[in-house]
């Protein structure tokens, strides 16, 4: 049976939550393709422009759909999804003892699947072969009967981390006097 490598830290100088799937995404083991617009900047901003490396209007598009902006790279004929959480790790609530957080797990599964299925089509030589997609990877996980939703934390639930633009009004949780949502007692 396929495993999916677990998200994990990578780096001594800064900590990247990393996932990437057993089976490649291109059948060139030379190509390498990469493309980042967020590599740790805590600012919830709607769009974040193109900051390194090369990727399609779509694929960044794609990119800026997803709250913390998951970065990718395609090395070794393999897609691997990151997302920089030095910077994240000290803003963000803790909803688990464990980390990754469930939320950030939860988004780099998503981003995971969505970046493969455009990647595929536009990289050359592309992988033809099983692929095989964890729950996590369905956009409608966890369903609302799933005894494994507890486990993802209360955010996916709370709208505070929604796959829309401006959940926060361009300001972030954190800061409560900057938010503009009122307060229902």
């Amino acid at each position: 049976m396929d495993i999916y490598d677990p998200v994990k830290p990578l780096g001594p100088v800064f900590w990247l939550w990393v996932l990437d799937a057993p089976f490649p995404i291109t059948t060139d083991t030379n190509l390498v393709a990469y493309a980042a617009c967020s590599i740790g900047e805590t600012d919830w901003v709607p769009y974040a422009p193109l900051i390194n490396g090369r990727c399609s209007d779509e694929m960044l598009r794609l990119m800026n759909s997803f709250p913390h902006k998951p970065a990718f790279i395609v090395s070794g004929s393999y897609l691997y999804v990151w997302i920089n959480d030095t910077h994240w790790g000290d803003v963000e609530p803790k909803v688990s003892v464990h980390d990754p957080q469930p939320y950030i797990e939860l988004e780099l599964f998503r981003a995971y699947r969505a970046y493969y299925e455009l990647l595929v089509r536009e990289l050359p030589c592309p992988y033809r072969g099983p692929v095989s997609w964890p729950d996590q990877c369905d956009p409608r996980f966890p369903l609302s009967t799933d005894p494994r939703g507890a486990h993802y934390g209360m955010w996916i639930y709370s709208g505070g981390l929604t796959y829309g633009e401006g959940a926060y009004g361009n300001t972030h949780p954190q800061y409560p006097n900057y938010n503009n949502r009122q307060r229902f007692n």
